[in-house]
């Protein structure tokens, strides 16, 4: 959205356009990173001969051989990263010097705080920036999430709601903490609004949804479906500079195969976050200078070679198949 036009929260409307976009424009992207995200897990197709052909004379069905050099590399690659490099800070100017120490200690405690080793999200920030190139993180206050916040009920009072909100907020160790979105499925409108907009599309249950937002606030969503809370929703989360969104995309409605009708979406929350600067943040790892989806963000992966490696190691498996056949056919034959 553009900045003169952030007086209003974004509509579902609006989020299930930018979706749409989103979708055309980074399709190069996303099957890079489906591609990537298959090698690491070694579940990547491979070609070889169709040695199991009806028309061949001798047919060996054909056996998947895979390296699992994608995750040797990225294993490899991230052991190199085993945790944030400490702070140090050297007094110079105006001030004392006694003060250094304190501020050094402080630092490095708030990046120990953000960094819990019961909750290792950093590792997750050095795979994804090794294999896709980049990752996102979601800024939000106090320990809590967003949804966390605790909203005044009617039945409160004031003075209640100030104590209950302060104790929300006392929770939380620093300021700031950052939150992991998937960076497959968070991107902006273009390579040039990083800066000002960001939709990031998760696939959850009802379930699901009722622990983040409660069972009543999604209680509209919930009757347009059948299943109820085993339904899957694709839950958007949009940021701008002045707003962070929660809506439920394309639920309800009906589907007669690949058409859709009626679908509804649905605005959850719309919260005026005040950072003045979007609370989502893409950050970058190795990239080049050919802004464009597929090329801009570089993996560190020899996925090509990967890919290669791979390749001849099915067809070996294959021909040494067809190596030892005639041996054991003609074994057979004398016994």
């Amino acid at each position: 959205m553009p900045r003169f036009d952030l007086k209003e929260a974004p509509s579902g409307e609006y989020l299930q356009e930018l979706k749409s976009h989103n979708e055309t424009y980074w399709s190069k992207q996303r099957t890079l990173d489906d591609l990537l995200l298959s090698i690491v897990e070694d579940e990547h197709p491979i070609v070889a001969p169709d040695t199991a052909n009806p028309r061949r004379k001798r047919r060996m069905a054909v056996e998947r051989f895979g390296t699992q050099e994608g995750m040797r590399q990225l294993a490899l690659i991230a052991s190199l990263y085993p945790h944030t490099a400490d702070i140090g800070v050297r007094y110079t100017g105006e001030g004392r010097p006694s003060e250094v120490d304190d501020i050094e200690i402080a630092l490095n405690q708030a990046l120990a705080l953000l960094n819990p080793p019961d909750d290792p999200h950093r590792d997750g920030d050095v795979e994804e920036l090794v294999v896709l190139g980049r990752t996102t993180h979601l800024i939000v206050p106090g320990g809590d999430y967003w949804w966390d916040f605790p909203w005044k009920t009617p039945e409160e009072s004031e003075e209640e709601w100030t104590k209950r909100e302060d104790r929300w907020r006392r929770r939380g160790p620093l300021p700031i903490v950052w939150v992991d979105l998937p960076a497959r499925s968070t991107f902006p409108p273009s390579f040039g609004s990083m800066d000002e907009e960001i939709l990031s599309i998760h696939a959850l249950t009802g379930w699901e949804l009722a622990e983040i937002f409660g069972p009543k606030e999604i209680g509209g969503v919930l009757e347009d479906s059948t299943k109820g809370y085993s339904t899957k929703f694709e839950l958007a989360i949009h940021a701008n500079r002045r707003w962070l969104t929660y809506a439920v995309l394309g639920h309800g409605g009906v589907s007669v195969g690949p058409i859709s009708m009626g679908k509804n979406n649905t605005v959850l929350r719309a919260i005026e976050h005040g950072m003045n600067r979007l609370p989502i943040r893409l950050i970058n790892g190795p990239t080049s200078k050919r802004r464009e989806p597929g090329y801009f963000w570089r993996t560190s992966l020899s996925y090509k070679t990967i890919q290669m490696a791979d390749r001849f190691m099915t067809w070996a498996g294959a021909s040494s198949k067809f190596d030892v056949f005639p041996i054991l056919k003609m074994w057979v034959q004398e016994d």
